[in-house]
């Protein structure tokens, strides 16, 4: 990996500890003349190790709409394997 690949996920590391945010929801499109849209729920993680925790709280979020990304993620013991 490139120094400036690392250096970019040390930084964005470094900001989702910082904020306490380790994902963000998405914007949600809205439909057109004709279009449907499926309510899946969508975020962005913020640093580089969180996508699997990512990717399955949109699954969880979209069965189970009161869920809090906070528990799901803490419960799943997510955490830096470096």
């Amino acid at each position: 990996m490139s120094k400036l690949i690392e250096a970019s996920l040390a930084a964005a590391d470094l900001v989702s500890d910082l904020i306490g945010y380790a994902a963000v929801r998405d914007w949600t499109p809205t439909s057109r003349r004709g279009e449907r849209l499926i309510d899946l729920v969508s975020y962005t993680q913020l640093n580089s190790f969180a996508c699997g925790a990512v990717a399955g709280f949109q699954v969880v979020k979209s069965i189970y709409s009161g869920a809090e990304f906070a528990d799901f993620y803490e419960g799943n013991a997510c955490i830096r394997s470096n």
